[in-house]
């Protein structure tokens, strides 16, 4: 079973409290009402604004509702010749296909979005976007396993971010957090080991993105974990928690770091630690993630014994049947709104011909009655 590498995307989605969501629905109905109450937007204003209820639906983890935003967005963009928003939109619609595990299709709109940003006038906004689609193509190729190709693109998007003006610094911090973890899931220890060093020693990071830092501690400590240099576990560890709960972040990261003390502890026969932690895990990502769900699940069926890591065994197979039939449900819900869309746009474009031929003919049909009128 795979699992979404979430830590290495852009993670505002998991760093958005239930109260931000609230907050980001509340948008889309002024949004909504803007539209509907407004007589004076044209087709390109209502496609932006489309594409603003498609990033907050995004944001708010309903995939779905976005796709169909943006999509509605891009077809409009197409057709006024907006390259710039055509590319930022295939761009959220990317990231969701890649949430959403379609990673071949995430890879084809993300080629797309690259392509009409290559042929637009370089811009700092531009380079922002081809960095984050550099970075959205190196998370597809680590679940396609095709690690080369991962940080090659991980490498072009650092290279733009650090050539960005704005405070970039966050962003930057994740890239070489991504091109860290690449090594770390390829076994290459030390330098994995190498690059979380220089992530942890840069003091804005700690004093201005610390959920970045915790982030990067995490992983740090993991690599220590599995390259068997234990001298500073489970300090790290607990250390990386602490950091996460001052800052009142107890998302994906805190998720992680739960579930490697569980393994941390299991490993040293720690057995109450261990389960402790690995139902902590348990307890926040039924909050958040269905994948992490199904981690802490296998994690507490090796950590329990009997009926209780039968049980939990039981309710991962269940979850993980449900995960991928409400996968395929999705993708297949993104195919129909895409031949949705395509078949009203083909009805328009009839519709829109047929009106011009009766132009014509009304329009022939009255100078030759003029005509006639004369003779």
């Amino acid at each position: 079973m795979k699992f979404k590498i979430f830590y290495i995307i852009l993670f505002l989605c998991f760093a958005n409290s239930h109260s931000q969501i609230e907050q980001n629905l509340q948008k889309i109905d002024s949004i909504h009402n803007l539209l509907k109450n407004s007589k004076t937007f044209d087709s390109l204003s209502v496609a932006k604004e489309y594409y603003k209820i498609g990033e907050l639906y995004r944001y708010s983890l309903k995939s779905d509702s976005a796709y169909f935003y943006y999509n509605k967005a891009e077809k409009v963009f197409k057709r006024t010749n907006s390259w710039y928003e055509l590319a930022v939109t295939l761009y959220g619609i990317a990231v969701i296909q890649c949430n959403e595990k379609d990673y071949t299709g995430s890879e084809v709109t993300s080629i797309e979005a690259i392509l009409l940003l290559e042929n637009l006038e370089t811009t700092n906004n531009v380079n922002k976007y081809k960095s984050f689609v550099y970075n959205n193509l190196g998370i597809i190729f680590i679940e396609l396993e095709q690690f080369d190709e991962a940080i090659k693109y991980f490498n072009k998007s650092l290279e733009l971010k650090e050539n960005l003006n704005g405070d970039f610094k966050g962003s930057i911090g994740l890239s070489r957090n991504n091109i860290a973890y690449v090594y770390k899931k390829t076994g290459q220890y030390k330098l994995a080991i190498e690059k979380y060093n220089e992530i942890l020693t840069n003091q804005d990071l700690i004093n201005n993105h610390p959920d970045l830092y915790v982030l990067a501690l995490g992983n740090y400590a993991n690599t220590l974990y599995l390259s068997k240099k234990l001298e500073q576990l489970p300090r790290l560890y607990l250390e990386a928690l602490r950091i996460s709960d001052s800052i009142d972040y107890q998302g994906y990261n805190s998720i992680i770091i739960n579930q490697h003390l569980a393994e941390y502890y299991n490993d040293n026969n720690k057995k109450d630690s261990a389960k402790y932690y690995a139902y902590k895990a348990k307890e926040i990502s039924e909050q958040y993630n269905n994948d992490d769900l199904l981690k802490s699940l296998l994690l507490l069926s090796k950590i329990e014994e009997g009926s209780i890591a039968a049980k939990h065994l039981n309710d991962y197979i269940k979850l993980s049947d449900s995960l991928q039939k409400s996968e395929r449900t999705i993708r297949n819900k993104f195919a129909r709104i895409r031949f949705e869309t395509s078949q009203i746009e083909r009805e328009n474009i009839k519709i829109t011909k047929e009106r011009m031929w009766l132009l014509i003919i009304s329009v022939v049909l009255i100078i030759a009655s003029f005509l006639l009128y004369l003779v």
